[in-house]
């Protein structure tokens, strides 16, 4: 019964996590300024360590406008807060 309670207890804990994670998400998609609004965080540790949103942005690569992922952004979000020696640090895959 009490390993059963524990149990409960460490699976309310993480999905009151991913709920907080979710909300975030949700939150930073209110500021997309396109339709079709997505949010994204980025973690590390547990923590979130960035956010973004899709956006329309002007693009040198075709004319008019292209479309930023979400998950895009927020990636981005972390490389600009990061310190030059925390991005030394970074090994991309591949």
């Amino acid at each position: 019964m009490i390993e059963r309670i524990i149990l409960n207890n460490q699976v309310s804990k993480n999905m009151s996590k991913i709920y907080k994670l979710f909300s975030r998400a949700m939150d930073v998609a209110y500021n997309s300024n396109v339709s079709n609004k997505h949010g994204a965080v980025a973690t590390y540790g547990g923590k979130i360590i960035g956010s973004g949103c899709n956006s329309l942005n002007p693009c040198n690569i075709t004319i008019g406008s292209c479309y930023l992922h979400a998950e895009i952004s927020a990636c981005l979000s972390v490389l600009n807060t990061w310190t030059t020696k925390a991005r030394q640090k970074c090994v991309l895959p591949g």
